[in-house]
């Protein structure tokens, strides 16, 4: 997890508010899209479902996440 924390320090400003698809979340971690999908359904990351199905994640909305999660034992 402090690796994750260390890269979320990292994330420049213009990019904390862009929105991010499940590829670029599954990087951000260094974990598969399943992964993410996973912790999707289980209500652990923020999501919005998008008109043409797919799902985004807003990058800010993700840092707020891992932030949670230090302050946690996950």
């Amino acid at each position: 997890m402090q690796e994750i924390h260390r890269r979320v320090e990292n994330v420049e400003v213009e990019k904390a508010d862009r929105i991010w698809d499940e590829s670029e979340v599954a990087e951000f971690f260094g974990y598969s899209k399943r992964t993410i999908r996973r912790w999707r359904q289980m209500g652990a990351l923020p999501f919005v479902k998008l008109p043409s199905g797919r799902m985004a994640y807003r990058a800010a909305a993700i840092r707020q996440v891992v932030e949670t999660w230090d302050a946690q034992t996950f």
